[in-house]
């Protein structure tokens, strides 16, 4: 049985450390590599500088000169701190493994307890102890160590709420999620950060503090019973065509009965009622011109 030249093992040695050294050049190479090598560096951080030789003419002379380029600015990365400071056994078994000390929800909570005890409203993954299907446990370019954006991060696994929708809540549209809920648990429904009314008004004016009289849902900080805090299909966000939302609760024989209502013809809720507040009990608008109604 012929032996391996010593020759032949050398030159294929070589060729797998040329490979493993060109292959800390990539981000994707160097996060694989990290895995089994100590010290591997990360990808180009943009600190080093290049020199380009320029010639320039000094009367009858020449002379060389070094002028430095700088390069283009690079992503900055975000270290998790254990690895930041080569403190794999703060999550792994050893230096030299890869396997976790114990599962992960146990060993991220070594650290990371905040969330204990666990509040009554948890998003799937964080129950699951799937902390890695949105964080990177070393290293990333984006915000908490999230592997991707958090509007590309969310749209992995909630669909978009309407297909085609009219109008968007501008948070919705800018991918700005954890405006409004907490990506792990919260002690409110839907993982909102606060409750009602009080989320609302964090950007909206509290129209409800100087009203005379105000629109139950309204009052009570039920905003989602007549709006979606998405997108919907309707003007405003409404749930529903704004005349057919009034009719989920208020009976259409009542309103008809109703003084003022007996010619209303193709006048519709809102033309004449504020559906948040007013200075009526009716939340009727300020005076409103009758020219401006629709034809009876």
């Amino acid at each position: 049985m012929n032996q391996p030249k010593p020759i032949a093992i050398l030159a294929a040695g070589a060729v797998i450390g040329v490979t493993l050294l060109a292959g800390c050049q990539s981000p994707n190479q160097q996060k694989w590599l990290s895995f089994f090598f100590d010290g591997v560096p990360k990808p180009a951080s943009g600190t080093a500088t290049a020199t380009n030789r320029t010639a320039v003419a000094t009367g009858p002379t020449t002379v060389s000169t070094t002028v430095a380029v700088q390069p283009a600015k690079g992503p900055v990365w975000i270290e998790h701190k254990p690895y930041m400071q080569n403190d794999c056994m703060a999550c792994h078994k050893s230096q030299f493994s890869v396997e976790m000390k114990g599962p992960m929800k146990e060993v991220c909570f070594d650290c990371h307890n905040k969330f204990l005890p666990v509040p009554k409203y948890t998003h799937q993954p964080f129950a699951d102890g799937e902390c890695k299907s949105c964080h990177d446990p070393h290293y990333s370019t984006n915000k908490f160590l999230l592997v991707k954006t958090a509007k590309m991060l969310c749209a992995d696994c909630h669909d978009p709420v309407v297909a085609a929708p009219k109008s968007i809540h501008v948070p919705y549209q800018d991918g700005e999620c954890l405006s409004c809920h907490d990506p792990h648990a919260s002690t409110n429904k839907s993982l909102v950060l606060k409750t009602g009314k009080s989320l609302c008004f964090d950007c909206h004016d509290d129209f409800l503090a100087k009203a005379k009289y105000k629109h139950d849902p309204a009052d009570n900080g039920d905003c989602v019973s007549c709006h979606n805090p998405h997108a919907s299909e309707n003007k405003s966000l409404l749930t529903k065509d704004a005349q057919k939302l009034c009719f989920d609760c208020h009976e259409e024989k009542d309103i008809a009965a109703a003084k003022g209502h007996a010619n209303m013809g193709k006048a519709l809720c809102l033309d004449c009622h504020d559906p948040h507040v007013g200075a009526d009990k009716n939340l009727l608008k300020p005076a409103p011109s009758m020219a401006k109604l629709p034809p009876h």
